[in-house]
């Protein structure tokens, strides 16, 4: 339960205030689209990613979704998460 407890505090959170200063509206994005965003920059960094960020400011959801999407070769998990972290995202929905 240690283990558990130190990765919300320094994996999860410390993620999700990334999320919040550099993903534009991520305030007003549903819980399964902000997890979707926190499992892939969890993996993946997605701070970088200019794509993501113009469907996040737009408040497009199919595009913002979309562009979760992470290299697979050589990481078959990869697949499976990619499959999760867009269903996640089209469940959600942009609070206006």
């Amino acid at each position: 339960m240690d283990y558990c407890y130190q990765l919300l505090d320094e994996g999860i959170k410390s993620r999700d205030a990334e999320l919040r200063k550099g993903i534009p509206n991520y305030d007003k994005m549903s819980e399964n689209m902000k997890n979707a965003l926190l499992e892939t920059h969890y993996t993946s960094n997605i701070l970088p990613w200019p794509h993501l960020k113009d469907g996040a400011r737009s408040m497009d959801q199919e595009y913002l979704c979309g562009e979760l999407e992470r290299e697979t070769e050589g990481r078959p998990d990869m697949i499976e998460r990619n499959a999760w972290a867009k269903e996640q995202c089209l469940k959600g929905y942009f609070i206006k």
